[in-house]
């Protein structure tokens, strides 16, 4: 590891820890705005406001330990998490903690019909945890999630083919359209003689998603070779790779 990447992962432990401590202030926060409110509301108001009050309690403590866990588990991993990959999933789980902060301190007090959420909780959507548990994924682990015999990862590896690319970006854009099997043909308009891959480095959910769709495609294509060219699709290997995030995330005892 460089003095850089040290330096990185000391600027991300205390990012970590201050997350934490806010958490406690946000829970805190909460807690004084629905004692005021509740203490000022209107006699014919109170039984109302005291259930809504009550129910965003419930949330903020559900929210509280939720975010605790993730943060906790992120500390745990910090040195096998990617910087940058890290860096962009605190500034999610920031921008997540603003929108809760506001939406629950703005309906305190709100007399009307609520307003409509625009966004889950990290207790309504497990989509942090996964994500959060996804950092810690890799080309290895995805290869392992595919479970594609040795013959093909040979055939894709071969330093004398260059077959196979690697995208180091995390820009989604550039995943997103980057990220290909290009199908080689013969002397026929449809024979299929070999394949050249790019596959983005596996840092977080995104490029290991990305990831799972180019290999299963790959692979696909791999076992067409020297036959007619079919387009392939990759859905259902996708899918199953975010129940494998899921099962993950119990084991590591992330799973609400």
């Amino acid at each position: 590891m460089t003095i850089n990447d040290e330096k990185e992962k000391e600027k991300l432990y205390r990012r970590l820890l201050d997350m934490q401590a806010g958490n406690i202030k946000y829970k805190s926060y909460i807690k004084r705005c629905t004692k005021t409110c509740y203490s000022l509301a209107a006699p014919e108001y109170k039984d109302e406001l005291k259930g809504r009050c009550d129910a965003i309690m419930h949330d903020t403590k559900a929210i509280v330990a939720k975010g605790n866990s993730i943060l906790r588990f992120l500390l745990r991993n910090l040195f096998n998490v990617d910087n940058e990959a890290l860096e962009k999933y605190l500034d999610e789980y920031d921008e997540i903690s603003r929108e809760t902060l506001l939406y629950y301190s703005n309906i305190i007090d709100y007399e009307d019909v609520l307003p409509q959420k625009q966004f889950d909780t990290i207790i309504e959507s497990d989509e942090m945890t996964l994500r959060a548990v996804s950092l810690l994924d890799t080309d290895r682990i995805v290869r392992r999630y595919l479970g594609f015999e040795n013959e093909f990862w040979e055939y894709l590896d071969d330093p004398k083919a260059e077959r196979l690319r690697h995208l180091d970006s995390l820009n989604s854009e550039v995943i997103e359209h980057m990220s290909l099997v290009v199908p080689i043909f013969g002397e026929g308009d449809n024979d299929l003689i070999d394949i050249i891959v790019q596959v983005p480095i596996v840092k977080n959910k995104e490029t290991a998603m990305k990831a799972v769709d180019v290999y299963t495609r790959a692979y696909k294509y791999y076992k067409m070779l020297g036959q007619t060219y079919e387009k392939q699709s990759s859905a259902e290997e996708v899918a199953g790779y975010v129940d494998f995030l899921r099962q993950r995330a119990t084991q590591y005892r992330l799973k609400k």
